[in-house]
């Protein structure tokens, strides 16, 4: 059996990202010219051409290599330039590739299982993904990488048109816009000229262009049959002084980053290291991209496919592979007043009587009849995928995948028929993707169950309890505890009666039981699967230091046993030490652990992407992010309360919209939980305020990631929020609030209430009107925001206010993390103007924390409330903090 040639199926672009129409891969017997044999499939049987040739969009059918062969594969454009040449590839380790990819993804998920082995597992993963493209000629993945500016620009700017002058305006001219003509000039400069009264009256650059160089072009009026008008243009830096840009290494197999330093070109270094910062071309985003899974919703929430939102595609089923075809897609849909809901796919190389692909697979059978009624169906309901006939190589009838749907049981009308070719518009095309062998799966499950069973918040002890009774031992099987101010906690007795059940909760530092879980007349036979803590002392002799239980007013946690431990007996198992009883402190939850923290890859695994981008089914950030939303774009879209549901993002299958590069404009675009954005190429990407705007330009409450995106607030501040919500004063760039509505206990006694936002990269810009900071937020318990390797500038000069800032929220009792890591403020304000800001809005319980690592330009830092003890601040920051609480005595960050 011949092993796939993982490069084979990477698009051949050039520098400057453009597919190579008809680019040729050569294959040659290593250190030779010698002509090797590769395969057109993966059984070996069926001969390639050499060289194998790609198509106008330079992608290549699969190649497949003999596993007994060392090989040399050149790569070259469609004249036979050399573009790559890489030797020795080796055809068995293209069998290691899948090998790897299963390990990485396993490892990922082990990871995502238990968080206490997300560190080993992660560098697991990223060993294997490592591996997996050095197997596959890295050099040649390399290649194909998208960059933000070639070579060239390590050592000199970019540069391009940035004005153009109309010196005179001529006459005669017919009204109309013309493309102008150029001469010279920046590679790909292009504009266009606009007559109005018979004279030319404005111009436009529709592409700045390229250039080291500051010659500008020489630019012509040809069309609009008038005489006389003329135009000059002016060639200038295309980055902002000071600003940051990437350019690739001279092997092109990273991207390093610069900056603008007024004419000349600096290095950008890692504050930690010293070294110049720098990322593999196979780039963050590739990286994520290879993980994707199918999309399918299209554009509009009226098309009827809405209703279709995650197929899942088996690879194989037993040992059989299955032969899905390219352009496979969605043939017909059908949910009518017939009482009847399915769908049916279609694909192949040739049509039928009706414009479509041939049925190859179907869905929501009983019986073997494809015409079950809907009236059970709910949303997010996950339906199996049967084969049509045995064109997929497998019985009819056979599970080959599921798909999940968002449907409500609401007729739409007649059936849905799109006519061929499918695309993701009209028939909400499925790509090819690959799901996991069953071979591929049973090893996943093993590793995450191993994961699970020796990660240290499963233990229900402490390695400090060395005398446990061995009846507590026996019975208890799980314990956890929110909301505790210690992670002191024991228990002190338990009570397995024929009248009762009761295991009490102690706190080592209180020297006082703290709450009990208890069931009344026990049916030990059908035993509750959790007891629920009550948070009252069972004893009611709370000390004096603590006469009302105050500090554990929102106490909570649950208790699980096993069963079949159970000894009924009138006497309680009495514990009366630590060494006896003390709690595993991975199990208790306390506003500063944060149970729930990101995982420690820099992005997550994402498992669905969004392309979006002009001329992408999804041409604004925001047609992406509501194509998630479950029930279409919200009612009230300047709402502030508010969060979209989305039965596609979750927590097992995080979404990632991809930026094209570009500025976008928008207000108040709520992301629904586990959905980032992503800059394709870091910095490419601006969101500015949409004209006119009240509101934030994005919200992101809950789990989000913000990569290499720069943040511009662009409007001026509007009257209080509080006393006109309808004209908010809160025009930040990015706004985070509101997490504490989410932070309540389910009926199993479980806090779904722990969330991140991570901001990667980019910049934050205090725009030229703005009146307020381009990040605001509210943190609260168990809530973490991370500022990581994020520039801040300004180009408001009178703005004296902070560029970053944060409160303890005005709801919950604190508890959160703000950290700031290898953050530059690049405004050169004065010294005495803080770069951050937190506020105490109300005194608490729990400090939240501020992290400042490696920050430079921070000289300054402001405290500002009204609320005792609202922070603590940590890290290795040193400078001086503007104290501005009123007069209640707060005395600032606790140290």
């Amino acid at each position: 059996m011949a092993n796939l040639f993982q490069p084979s199926l990477v698009r051949a672009t050039d520098s400057d990202g453009n597919p190579i129409s008809g680019a040729r891969l050569l294959f040659y017997a290593s250190e030779t010219t010698t002509p090797a044999t590769w395969f057109t499939d993966q059984a070996g049987t069926v001969p390639g051409t050499n060289p194998h040739t790609a198509d106008s969009s330079g992608l290549f059918d699969p190649a497949y290599l003999d596993p007994d062969t060392t090989y040399r594969v050149v790569l070259t454009d469609a004249g036979g330039v050399t573009i790559l040449d890489v030797d020795p590839v080796r055809g068995y380790d293209q069998g290691a590739v899948q090998t790897a990819a299963t390990e990485a993804a396993s490892s990922a998920l082990a990871a995502q299982t238990a968080e206490t082995n997300a560190e080993t597992a992660q560098a697991n993963a990223e060993d294997a993904q490592a591996a997996a493209e050095v197997s596959a000629g890295q050099a040649l993945a390399a290649s194909t990488a998208g960059e933000a500016y070639p070579n060239d620009y390590a050592s000199a700017l970019p540069r391009g048109v940035t004005a153009i002058a109309i010196t005179a305006a001529g006459s005669g001219y017919t009204d109309g816009t013309y493309a102008g003509g150029v001469s010279g000039g920046p590679t790909g400069f292009s504009w266009t000229y606009t007559v109005s009264g018979g004279v030319v009256t404005a111009t436009a650059i529709t592409n700045a262009g390229l250039s080291t160089a500051t010659t500008a072009p020489t630019l012509s009026l040809p069309s609009g049959s008038g005489t006389g008008a003329t135009a000059t243009a002016t060639v200038a830096p295309l980055v902002a002084d000071q600003a940051s840009y990437w350019a690739a290494s001279t092997d092109g197999k990273s991207l390093n980053l610069w900056k603008r330093n007024g004419s000349a070109v600096a290095a950008v270094n890692n504050p930690s290291t010293g070294g110049q910062i720098r990322v593999s071309q196979a780039n963050l985003v590739e990286e994520v991209i290879g993980k994707s899974r199918p999309y399918i919703k299209p554009p509009s929430a009226t098309d009827p496919l809405y209703r279709l939102i995650e197929p899942e595609l088996l690879t194989f089923v037993g040992e059989v592979k299955l032969a899905w075809p390219a352009g496979l897609g969605v043939r017909e849909l059908d949910a009518d007043g017939s009482n009847r809901f399915r769908f049916i796919l279609g694909g192949g190389d040739t049509l039928d009587g009706a414009g479509a692909y041939p049925e190859i697979a179907r869905g929501h059978l009983v019986a073997g009849a494809l015409n079950r009624g809907y009236a059970g169906l709910t949303r997010g309901d996950r339906l199996p995928i049967y084969a049509t006939g045995t064109t997929l190589g497998v019985p009819d009838g056979t599970i080959v995948g599921y798909m999940r749907i968002d449907f409500d049981g609401t007729p739409f009308g007649s059936y849905y028929h799109p006519t061929a070719p499918y695309t993701q518009a009209n028939a909400g095309l499925i790509r090819d993707q690959v799901l996991p062998t069953e071979t591929e799966i049973d090893t996943i499950e093993v590793i995450a169950q191993r994961a699970v069973e020796t990660a240290p918040e499963t233990q229900v002890w402490d390695t400090e309890a060395t005398d446990i009774p061995a009846y507590a031992r026996a019975l208890i099987k799980k314990l956890v505890i929110f909301n505790s101010e210690t992670d002191n906690l024991r228990v002190s007795s338990v009570i397995t009666s024929g009248t009762s059940f009761q295991v009490n909760l102690f706190d080592n530092d209180l020297n006082d039981e703290v709450g009990y879980f208890p069931v009344a007349s026990p049916d030990y036979e059908d035993f509750p699967e959790r007891v629920l803590l009550n948070p009252i002392d069972p004893l009611s002799t709370l000390p004096s230091g603590d006469p009302d239980g105050a500090n554990y007013s929102g106490l909570a946690g649950y208790l699980e046993i096993n069963d079949s431990s159970v000894v009924v007996s009138g006497a309680p198992t009495l514990i009366t030490s630590a060494a006896q009883g003390r709690i595993n402190p991975s199990t208790i939850h306390t506003p500063y652990s944060i149970p729930a923290k990101p995982r420690d890859s820099r992005l997550w695994n994402y498992r669905h992407i969004i392309r979006s981008g002009a001329g992408r089914d999804y041409t604004t950030p925001r047609a992406a992010a509501e194509a998630l939303y479950r029930d279409g774009p919200l009612a009230a879209p300047l709402g502030v309360q508010v969060q979209p549901v989305s039965l596609v993002a979750r927590q097992d299958n995080p979404v990632a919209i991809i930026l094209d590069p570009g500025t976008y404009q928008d207000v108040n675009l709520h992301l629904p939980d586990w959905v980032s954005l992503i800059a394709e190429y870091p910095g490419s990407v601006t969101f500015e305020h949409s004209s006119g705007a009240t509101r934030p330009i994005i919200q992101a409450h809950l789990n989000h990631q913000l990569v290499g995106i720069n943040w511009r607030n662009t409007v001026a501040e509007g009257t209080d929020y509080q006393s006109s919500p309808t004209t908010s004063s809160a025009r930040y760039a990015v706004h985070r609030d509101f997490f504490h509505l989410s932070q309540v206990a389910d009926a199993q006694g479980n806090y779904v209430r722990s969330a991140a936002l991570d901001v990667i990269g980019g910049s934050f810009i205090v725009g030229s009107a703005a009146g307020i900071q381009p990040l605001g937020m509210a943190i609260t318990k168990h809530d973490i925001v991370r500022v990581l390797d994020t520039d801040l500038l300004s180009e408001n000069g009178s703005y004296s206010g902070s560029l970053l800032s944060a409160n303890n929220s005005s709801s919950t009792a604190g508890g959160g993390r703000f950290e700031v890591r290898n953050v530059r403020d690049l405004t050169t304000r004065a010294t005495s103007l803080p770069t951050l800001g937190v506020q105490s809005k109300q005194a608490n319980d729990y400090p939240n924390e501020l992290v400042l690592d490696g920050v430079k330009g921070f000289d300054t830092i402001a405290y500002t409330g009204t609320g005792l003890g609202g922070w603590t601040l940590r890290g290795n920051w040193s400078g001086s903090i503007t104290n501005t609480v009123d007069g209640t005595g707060d005395p600032g960050f606790y140290q």
